[in-house]
């Protein structure tokens, strides 16, 4: 046991060795109990468990999925991301990013706890299914379109823009293209409505052309989603801190999930969001000796973080958020 402690962080000094796991040594874990392990741990959401440590929930939330392979298949993990707190509030695991589905998923994230039910607003990506099911799921909400993703696209159509040019003689010097770029740019950082509408009426006249034309279209089309000063300075402008947690969990997924079902497939991204929120930040590190769920505030009484979910996990019956909840999203 003392092996398995060391490597997931039962003991006191947080070591965080995972020379437990390594297979010459005498104390390794076996890959079934570690299984079985991530199962037990995935049966509570991390929005149980940031509420039951006294986590107060967001207000402003930035949302995406992410396309992982499941058994061979397609599967997408939707996931919302406190970007304040660096905190996992929800994470699914479903078979496509439908409408339908993504607003089920949101439904089921309501479902925990009435707290969870007064999101003001959320910063996503371009998809507009996932954009409707948040105006389903939460009426009242302000969205806000990611910043990158509007840069990504633009990328994209240049590269177009740019071949269709250089074949008719006339290319697109790096000067203008930066110039595109940053036109485009001032429509997204508008400050007023009324900037927006300026930035937008003075975008140069390629804009008018295919194949730019349609991201001018883009832009008018989501004057509420894309421009900076729908944010009232609370949103994110970008997805990129919940982008980056995201690579970390690829390749993880699927590893543990080659010749699993959805069922697992929910519990191992529930235990990965709660691994990630309790693992003390190692030596050498800004916040060395705390975890993201203390640096939120949560209190784990002195407690290995690993002992603690045990305890809720033992006593789930009893919480009142949790009682039906477990039931729901597992």
């Amino acid at each position: 046991m003392a092996g398995i402690s060391q490597a997931l962080g039962l003991d006191r000094q947080q070591a965080g060795t995972w020379a437990a796991l390594e297979a010459n040594q005498s104390q390794a874990i076996q890959p079934l109990a570690l299984w079985g392990l991530v199962q037990w741990l995935g049966r509570l959401s991390p929005a149980q468990l940031n509420l039951a440590l006294g986590v107060e929930p967001p207000q402003q939330i930035i949302e995406d999925e992410k396309r992982v392979k499941q058994c061979g298949q397609k599967a997408y993990i939707p996931m919302v991301y406190a970007p304040t707190e660096a905190l996992i509030w929800w994470i699914d695991d479903i078979d496509t990013v439908s409408e339908a589905e993504l607003t089920a998923s949101l439904e089921r994230f309501k479902a925990i706890s009435d707290r969870l039910t007064h999101l003001t607003g959320a910063t996503v990506d371009g998809w507009e299914a996932a954009q409707k099911a948040w105006q389903t799921a939460f009426p009242a909400m302000t969205l806000a379109e990611c910043h990158f993703h509007a840069m990504l696209k633009l990328g994209q159509h240049l590269a177009t823009d740019k071949g269709q040019r250089k074949q008719i003689g006339q290319p697109v010097s790096e000067a203008e293209e930066a110039d595109l770029q940053a036109a485009f740019g001032r429509v997204l950082n508008a400050a007023t409505p009324e900037a927006d509408q300026q930035a937008l009426d003075q975008l140069p006249p390629v804009f008018d052309q295919h194949p730019l034309a349609s991201r001018k279209q883009s832009l008018i089309e989501k004057q509420t989603l894309c421009p900076a000063w729908t944010t009232a300075n609370k949103l994110a402008l970008v997805t990129t801190a919940l982008d980056q947690g995201m690579k970390f969990l690829n390749r993880t997924y699927e590893h543990m999930q080659t010749f699993h079902s959805q069922n697992s497939g929910l519990a191992t991204v529930n235990a990965w969001a709660i691994t990630r929120h309790c693992w003390r930040f190692l030596r050498g590190a800004k916040r060395a000796g705390v975890s993201p769920l203390e640096l939120a505030g949560a209190d784990f009484l002195g407690i290995p973080w690993l002992q603690l979910v045990n305890l809720l996990l033992s006593a789930w019956s009893s919480l009142s958020f949790s009682a039906q909840a477990l039931q729901i999203t597992t």
